[in-house]
């Protein structure tokens, strides 16, 4: 008996777990809707961390890099609140 369904042909948002009413149904609760923000804003801020770095580096040549990236990584995170 397998342990694991074989999703590899099934779309995302039809697997009963991930699909919008299952999802919307979750965030109705509090904590959980409470833990998908922290959990959203970290990996927004994780990932502004390397697109900033990578774009301050300057061995990526970007011609003028403080114009593509305004806000350093930690003003980001003020502004998500973690």
């Amino acid at each position: 008996m397998p342990h694991f369904h074989d999703t590899a042909n099934d779309p995302l948002a039809e697997m009963e777990e991930t699909s919008p009413a299952s999802m919307s149904e979750s965030l109705k609760v509090p904590k959980l809707r409470s833990e998908a923000v922290a959990q959203v804003s970290k990996s927004l801020a994780e990932a502004y961390d390397l697109v900033y770095n990578a774009i301050m580096n300057p061995e990526n040549h970007y011609p003028d890099p403080k114009s593509l990236a305004r806000h350093p990584p930690d003003q980001i995170r003020t502004i998500l609140g973690i």
